[in-house]
């Protein structure tokens, strides 16, 4: 990825579920190299920190926007990678009282911020719903089912 806008933030401050974030930004740019060893250490360093066990951490919420650029952008390598991660972080857990605070201000349950930032990719992964490798079309499309059982899960909690 060539922006690399990930850089620019403080991730000194943003807690992981083994400390702070320090190593995040390394790891998202590993995610799209084209050496497939560094690949797969950044897929578990990413793993470990930001969604442990299916644990969610506020790194994970920080994460998604630059994970869906990522996508956006459609790097040559890695992008099964960062649908394995999307995914993870979309089924993860964390409990209602852990929450995450929108630059309003208000406070909201991580695991329903962190499924809300994955859902604003749902373009993108709609578009790779008829990319040419097939790994990429099968993960876009596990991700999108997820993202529509969670939606019919929130509708029926909410009724």
């Amino acid at each position: 990825m060539k922006s690399q806008s990930f850089y620019k933030i403080n991730w000194n401050d943003i807690k992981t579920n083994i400390g702070m974030a320090t190593g995040v930004p390394a790891a998202l740019e590993g995610l799209t190299s084209d050496d497939p060893q560094m690949r797969h250490c950044s897929y578990w360093q990413l793993d470990n920190v930001v969604v442990l066990q299916s644990d969610l951490s506020e790194a994970a919420c920080v994460v998604v926007p630059y994970l869906v650029e990522m996508l956006e952008h459609g790097p040559a390598y890695g992008r099964d990678k960062i649908y394995d991660l999307l995914y993870e972080i979309a089924n993860g857990y964390a409990p209602d009282d852990y929450l995450w605070r929108t630059p309003e201000g208000e406070g909201i349950p991580l695991r329903i911020a962190c499924l809300e930032q994955v859902k604003k990719g749902t373009k993108v992964f709609e578009r790779d719903l008829t990319d040419q490798d097939d790994q990429v079309k099968s993960k876009a499309s596990e991700l999108l089912e997820l993202l529509r059982s969670s939606s019919s899960e929130e509708e029926i909690a909410n009724s």
